[in-house]
């Protein structure tokens, strides 16, 4: 019904003439009243919400990125061979995130004379800035090989018996510049330890890049005086051979 027609019949009911102009404006009236609604309504859910939205992108990419890291990766380096194995445990005394055992080995993956031992704990903080995760290394000789293998070693396990690092050498992941790969970082000007092998301050730069088909690193200690302790040999590619 248009404005015309609806002031003639409201005039011949009631004797009273309306304005067609003043009830456009009341329509309108009423029309921005009920936008303000709309968006006050709005707003609050996007406040109640607020939290959630910010972090799925967040936890997706760390679900993706702890399904992806298990596995077994092979690949040159200096002077022969290196062996990644990579694989999830239970070690209730390094807290409830989610834990992986990393052995790296020069004479296979199972090796009973391993290379190198970590544990790696995921940060599973809701409220965390960014994926993140702390690195225990044993000292030489000192865990036993295949540790995985080993729950009640993994139970007794203490992490003040490892070598630990401050929470700002943390290992950053972010997402890589291609679908399901992952680059860590550690950088040398925000990382500084005491080192008891070393006896001076250690800053350490590293680089991990993850994909689906391989396993990346490389490691480098810079000493006191600002030069590598070793020289590098560049980032150390590892294929993936099974997960």
């Amino acid at each position: 019904m248009d404005t015309v027609t609806f002031e003639t019949r409201t005039t011949r009911a009631t004797g009273r003439r309306i304005d067609p102009m003043n009830s456009i404006d009341a329509t309108r009236r009423v029309l921005r009243i009920g936008a303000a609604v709309v968006l006050s309504i709005g707003a609050c859910a996007a406040s109640s919400g607020r939290e959630a939205p910010a972090a799925l992108p967040l936890e997706a990419e760390l679900t993706e990125l702890l399904a992806q890291l298990p596995g077994r990766y092979e690949g040159p380096a200096s002077g022969g061979r290196l062996y990644h194995k990579i694989v999830p445990i239970a070690a209730p005394n390094f807290g409830e995130a989610a834990a992986f055992y990393h052995q790296i080995s020069r004479d296979g993956f199972d090796s009973a004379a391993p290379f190198q031992q970590k544990i790696y704990v995921f940060d599973r903080d809701p409220a965390r800035g960014s994926n993140r995760m702390r690195s225990w290394v044993f000292f030489p000789k000192q865990g036993y090989a295949n540790l995985e293998r080993d729950a009640a070693a993994l139970r007794a396990l203490q992490p003040a018996t490892l070598m630990n690092f401050p929470l700002e050498c943390a290992i950053r992941w972010s997402r890589g510049d291609a679908p399901g790969r992952f680059v860590a970082r550690v950088r040398r000007e925000d990382c500084t330890y005491d080192s008891v092998a070393f006896e001076q301050k250690i800053s350490p730069d590293m680089t991990y890049v993850l994909d689906s088909v391989s396993f990346s690193i490389e490691d480098i200690l810079y000493g006191e005086n600002g030069q590598p302790l070793f020289p590098s040999a560049g980032l150390l590619r590892a294929e993936r051979q099974a997960r």
